[in-house]
């Protein structure tokens, strides 16, 4: 790449930068390492890489520091999934634990005025305001970018909402019948976003002109039946009052608590 005027930038796996993924003999001697293709050398046969994904520009491009960060600071951040789906247990090649002190109130943050997206500049002053240095702010979003607990957030042209509000309510439709897709699409962060078959037969239901709990719930009831299936989560007939029981409260943990955030992401 060199022999092209290409500089590296950095990887785009960035969890293999932090020093949480790195073990601590190995972060001790990449601190005497100053040569840079070395240290990057180690770090591959650390983590015994196979196959890089790097991020290299022009020389030409190299853009001030100052450029950098108010670039940085603008790109608005939402997070990739509901609270209550979020993990502190990190599963890596060292797994470990967020701190809920240092991590919670961020996460929070990020989940006020219904998800709205909040730029890294917001965040960090946040961050400031509870007594966490930006250093440690911009540390801590580089981590759940990792692990797409957050995502940069794009407000897309109406076209591009309605096709893919057209899309998802076709994935939700099949849903009816048991075929369905595992991935819902989200314009706002051109991304697909993982959502199970019970949370779309309830957006079906929403989509069909469903407003109450109950209403959704028997809506999806009826579609159960009609194909001969049970819940999985109760393994019990259908001709109950406890299914339809569950179903209710489902359909309003679903509308009260996940619904504003697939709203939020364009789903």
């Amino acid at each position: 790449m060199a022999s092209l005027n290409c500089t590296f930038v950095g990887p785009t796996d960035l969890h293999n930068h932090l020093p949480n993924f790195i073990p601590a003999e190995i972060t001790s001697l990449l601190a005497t390492v100053t040569d840079f293709n070395m240290s990057e050398t180690i770090r591959d046969f650390t983590l015994n890489t196979t196959f890089r994904r790097d991020v290299f520009i022009k020389k030409s491009n190299v853009q001030t520091a100052e450029k950098i960060q108010n670039q940085l600071d603008a790109i608005p951040i939402v997070l990739a999934r509901s609270i209550e789906y979020i993990s502190y247990d990190i599963d890596g090649a060292l797994p470990f634990q967020l701190d809920k002190a240092l991590y919670g109130p961020t996460l929070a943050f990020l989940t006020e005025n219904d998800y709205a997206p909040k730029t890294i500049k917001q965040i960090c002053e946040h961050a400031k305001s509870i007594s966490i240095p930006r250093e440690d702010c911009i540390q801590m979003l580089r981590l759940l970018l990792s692990f797409l607990f957050i995502l940069p957030y794009q407000e897309p042209c109406e076209n591009t909402k309605k096709n893919c509000k057209n899309l998802n309510a076709y994935f939700c439709k099949k849903a009816r019948k048991g075929q369905y897709s595992t991935i819902l699409v989200s314009p706002m962060l051109g991304n697909g976003m993982q959502v199970s078959r019970m949370d779309q037969l309830f957006l079906d239901a929403q989509n069909q002109g469903k407003t109450t709990a109950k209403e959704c719930a028997e809506y999806v009831y009826v579609i159960l039946k009609k194909n001969g299936e049970s819940i999985n989560d109760l393994s019990k007939d259908l001709n109950t009052q406890e299914a339809l029981r569950y179903l209710e409260r489902a359909s309003k943990f679903f509308t009260q608590i996940h619904l504003p955030w697939l709203r939020r992401m364009g789903i």
